[in-house]
């Protein structure tokens, strides 16, 4: 990959920045494996968020999504749920992150969303940047994202109040859907991974998962309630749902890129359902 162009990046220390991470008040193992891998790391600035109880995964990761977003007072943030682990042979503390970056996935996964036939499955899409950072246009993770700028932030929040409040679906499948509106990159060699899915969490997207799997069945309806990112120089980033009459939302590639994996593509399609970890 020398051939690649070096592009313009800032030097950011994970050591410096605060870290919150998602932990339920009885997860204990969790709590007491995190606290012991912030020791490791040197992540001396970090606080735990309580999780939210609930009686759905669905709305517990959601409001507890939303509860730290709003403890977020500082930009940059790391946000870290309790299932990650650190990859011990792709970790760095210091990072050069590219200039336009809106935030960074630091755990990836292949699970991805196509829009069209409602499936989900080891689809992930991507497109080379440089020679440490690929920038994801479609993928199914929230598992450890750092965030940079309020505008992706607000966004996310927005998608988290829409699906939880509203939808009543998985927060990840609103964050994949409003990936290629902003600039957002993951490492080449994901710095966490996923306890609880490290067969699609645990390697690069580049590299095959670790084990073979396929697009899940369809099984629910998602689409019809499908939600619209539309930016304005007036007011930014605003979600809207779109009702029945879905609107394709993906942007065409840029020329000379490179997009791997099956495009995500909208239509009226009412058939869809989350990453099957």
């Amino acid at each position: 990959m020398n051939n690649i162009n070096f592009k313009q990046t800032y030097e950011l220390d994970l050591r410096d920045i605060e870290t919150l991470w998602i932990n339920l008040d009885r997860d204990l193992e969790r709590r007491q494996r995190m606290e012991s891998m912030f020791v490791a790391l040197e992540m001396d600035n970090n606080k735990r968020i309580p999780g939210y109880p609930a009686t759905t995964v669905l709305e517990g990761c959601g409001k507890a999504q939303e509860n730290t977003l709003k403890s977020i007072d500082n930009l940059p943030t790391l946000v870290l749920e309790d299932d990650c682990v650190h990859h011990i042979d792709n970790f760095k503390p210091i990072i050069n992150v590219p200039n336009d970056a809106d935030a960074i996935y630091l755990g990836c996964s292949h699970w991805g969303m196509d829009f069209n036939s409602g499936r989900n499955g080891p689809i992930a899409q991507w497109e080379i940047w440089d020679n440490e950072w690929l920038r994801v246009t479609n993928m199914l993770a929230t598992h450890a994202i750092l965030y940079l700028n309020e505008d992706f932030k607000k966004a996310c929040q927005d998608i988290i109040h829409k699906y939880v409040y509203e939808i009543h679906d998985h927060i990840d499948v609103g964050y994949c859907s409003i990936l290629q509106h902003f600039k957002v990159y993951t490492p080449r060699n994901p710095f966490f991974y996923q306890s609880s899915s490290p067969d699609v969490t645990m390697t690069g997207l580049e590299t095959a998962p670790k084990m073979k799997v396929r697009p899940s069945p369809v099984n629910n309806s998602f689409v019809r309630n499908h939600v619209e990112v539309k930016r304005t120089p007036e007011d930014g980033f605003r979600i809207r749902a779109i009702g029945s009459d879905v609107s394709a939302v993906r942007k065409a590639p840029t020329k000379g890129k490179a997009i791997h994996g099956n495009p995500a593509k909208v239509n009226t399609s009412n058939r869809v359902r989350r990453k099957g970890r």
